[in-house]
């Protein structure tokens, strides 16, 4: 497979070699992308985790278990106004 690099990456991977953290353009090909995988994975896992509470929510609030808006943003507010207090 023949890829073509802008000057830009090109560039990068030439710096990134003469650093001596890598030897190769296929080494530094092959860590970015592990990289790009790993990242896709927490990016997946991330979905799923979400849309796992986004239901759970969802079911509570089917069960009558919700707050009330103003309810919320009041406690909201409240860790926010706790959060300043100790960041003084």
């Amino acid at each position: 497979m023949s890829i073509a690099l802008t000057p830009e990456q090109e560039q990068l991977l030439e710096q990134l070699i003469r650093s001596g953290r890598y030897h190769s353009a296929a080494e530094v090909l092959d860590e970015a992308l592990q990289l790009l995988q790993q990242r896709d994975q927490h990016y997946s896992q991330w979905v799923e985790q979400t849309r796992s509470k986004v239901m759970e929510g969802m079911e509570q609030l089917d069960r009558g278990e919700g707050l009330e808006g103003e309810q919320v943003l009041g406690r909201l507010r409240h860790r926010l106004t706790l959060a300043r207090q100790n960041q003084a």
